[in-house]
């Protein structure tokens, strides 16, 4: 079931924004810094009331935000109490909860070992691979993610886009991503939502949506890496590469015009 948002304005940070998202879809969010974004995923999250206009979806559909600031998130000496704490709430089983956690955290990466360590003393990526486990193992109809690749080595994006892209394909699960990284962003969405000053700009694919580079730029928005490098190829060899999600793919392209 697709969730809708229609008209929603809040305070002077967001105005008559209106978006769907269907289910089992990445969906972007991108935006110059106090364009919106995080706030925008706060309400969609149910953190934030004080809104108006209208969030219309099952009332049954699970939400969990990954922010950006998490250590206010984690208030136990051990991340294994956390999440034991998380799965209680909702009303897990003790019996099923250890199998749960060890199942969460062999998705993300992190060994088992790290269910005693404080997680006040993880490094920022570390914590938010701690985040995404906890989401993982209460099993969200919706996964939130805001920023979600501050503070990560190229290694651990790399993990992190595996990571998504097993929700979307293995489980059809559905993706709200709010990041900066537009390289991340043109490579794993599915449809994307361009925002300015706290309305929408521009939407549509990504394919839509990074073909307005002029328009992109304009906004101070900028466009993905490897669509700048199309354009240059473009505009100073009259080589039409078209779009491509994979980088790999764009060299054979080369190759083949080169030929």
């Amino acid at each position: 079931m697709a969730l809708i948002v229609d008209g929603l304005c809040y305070k002077k940070i967001l105005n008559n924004i209106s978006l769907r998202i269907d289910s089992g879809n990445i969906v972007s969010i991108i935006g110059t810094n106090g364009s919106g974004k995080s706030k925008l995923l706060e309400i969609i999250n149910g953190s934030e009331k004080n809104f108006e206009g209208k969030i219309n979806c099952d009332s049954k559909v699970i939400t969990y935000l990954v922010e950006q600031d998490l250590r206010k998130k984690f208030f136990c000496d051990t991340l294994e109490k956390e999440m034991e704490l998380t799965l209680e709430s909702v009303n897990y089983s003790k019996s099923k909860i250890k199998k749960r956690i060890l199942d969460s955290f062999k998705m993300v990466g992190l060994p088992e070992y790290f269910l005693k360590r404080d997680p006040l003393t993880l490094s920022s990526s570390e914590l938010r691979l701690a985040d995404l486990a906890r989401a993982f193992s209460i099993n969200p109809d919706i996964l939130l993610l805001d920023e979600p690749t501050i503070g990560m080595s190229e290694y651990e994006k790399k993990n992190l886009i595996q990571i998504i892209r097993k929700m979307k394909r293995r489980y059809n699960k559905t993706v709200v991503l709010v990041s900066q990284n537009l390289d991340l962003i043109h490579e794993i969405s599915d449809y994307i939502y361009v925002l300015s000053k706290g309305s929408v700009i521009l939407s549509g694919t990504k394919y839509e949506v990074f073909s307005k580079a002029d328009e992109l730029m304009k906004n101070n928005i900028g466009v993905p890496n490897i669509i700048k490098f199309e354009n240059y190829v473009f505009k100073n060899k009259r080589v039409k590469l078209g779009f491509r999600d994979d980088i790999n793919d764009l060299i054979k392209d080369i190759l083949r015009n080169i030929k």
